[in-house]
């Protein structure tokens, strides 16, 4: 494999490799999605600063400014609380409401571990098993008893706003818990700001930005010196590098996703790429054990190329986004999930989502099976003509 970066002199650095691991993520870092708004320049031009959050600057001063936060996920719910905390007077504009999730910003069993006396790589590993354990118990909750679950949240919440916390009209998704992610905020700050009174919410659309702020759909007007941008980010597939092999260009929306970590017509490379219900790393254990796996196979076998290829009985089994709307579908996937991976109906050929199954099911893969193809010649025949070498040895 090759690679190639530009330098600051213009000269091409060049970078190869036998196996190339994709480690970057699924974020476009340089250019933030923001809606396309009529008047924003207008606002600008009038005085206003608009920034959106991924691309802030810190030497902006937001005390005792009117900071208008549009958005409402966790990019919102994180900044909101900060916004208030240096002084400044928000208002926090939603389209639609986002399920929170609160808790304390600390482990009451860790911390109750500490007080027996237990050391502290014990600790990390009970407190990291119980985690684990607590999003097992939501997932399958959140699709069969989505009612109940959603009360479990809002309990969260009243703990830190108050029994008498109104939810409607600002508080009340639309979808079910976890259909999209939901933000998880450390000791309820958000909440208990705006409970407080230091934030304001209102839920609206946006008609046009105006010489002072935003004029919502329903003709409300919201001024503003700051209007803060938490929109949501780009989806940037394989970091946006242009790949080619035998020097025809990719289009990753043909290739099918072998378990969300190899691509169809992809030889040498692996997508590190994590959980959106649970902790990111800890697919990524799972992966890296793979990899490390497969590596080892191919130099006990001799191999120098690895790919996998769907075998003859899924020649006609049917294709699918990388993941259903019904299951997932926060805006930047769905905006771009034509850029993604195509999935199979075939488990094998998904992105699962379940940890406490792919836990058993990707360290148990054997490299020899047949969805595996070395050297161009698939795993099976590859190891027949290894034994057919070595007897005639």
């Amino acid at each position: 494999m090759r690679s190639e970066a530009g330098q600051g002199d213009g000269d091409a650095l060049v970078f190869t490799c036998a196996f190339l691991w994709m480690c970057q993520g699924y974020y476009d870092h340089k250019h933030p999605y923001i809606p396309d708004w009529q008047g924003t320049q207008d606002y600008v031009a009038a005085g206003g600063t608009f920034v959106h959050a991924q691309l802030w600057d810190p030497a902006i001063d937001v005390s005792g400014k009117r900071v208008l936060v549009i958005g409402s996920g966790a990019t919102a719910a994180t900044v909101v609380p900060a916004l208030c905390d240096t002084g400044a007077q928000v208002t926090m504009l939603q389209r639609s409401p986002t399920w929170f999730y609160c808790a304390p910003n600390e482990s009451e069993l860790a911390n109750r571990l500490r007080t027996i006396g237990v050391d502290e790589p014990t600790i990390h590993r009970v407190v990291r098993a119980d985690y684990i354990h607590q999003f097992h118990d939501m997932d399958p909750r959140s699709r069969e008893e989505p009612e109940a679950f959603a009360e479990d949240l809002r309990a969260l919440i009243r703990g830190y706003a108050g029994e008498d916390f109104q939810f409607a009209p600002h508080f009340e998704p639309s979808y079910r818990p976890w259909q999209q992610r939901f933000a998880s905020l450390p000791d309820g700050d958000m909440f208990k700001h705006i409970a407080a009174g230091n934030a304001q919410v209102v839920t609206d659309a946006i008609d046009r930005f105006t010489d002072k702020g935003v004029l919502t759909s329903s003709g409300q007007e919201i001024e503003a010196d700051i209007v803060l941008a938490c929109t949501g980010f780009r989806l940037s597939v394989l970091g946006g590098i242009p790949f080619t092999v035998d020097g025809a260009a990719i289009d990753w929306g043909k290739t099918v996703t072998y378990r969300g970590m190899m691509f169809t017509g992809v030889p040498n490379m692996a997508w590190v790429f994590g959980y959106w219900r649970a902790s990111w790393t800890l697919r990524v254990d799972i992966v890296a054990d793979f990899v490390c796996k497969l590596l080892r196979h191919m130099d006990h076998a001799g191999a120098r190329k690895v790919e996998v290829a769907m075998r003859a009985q899924e020649a006609d089994m049917a294709l699918l986004p990388w993941i259903e709307a019904d299951d997932f579908n926060p805006g930047y996937l769905v905006r771009d999930i034509d850029k993604m991976p195509k999935s199979g109906a075939d488990a094998m050929w998904r992105h699962n989502q379940d940890y406490w199954r792919e836990k058993d099911e990707i360290p148990a893969i054997d490299p020899s099976s047949d969805e595996f193809v070395y050297d161009d010649q698939r795993a099976s025949a590859s190891a027949a003509k290894a034994l057919e070498a070595e007897a005639a040895e």
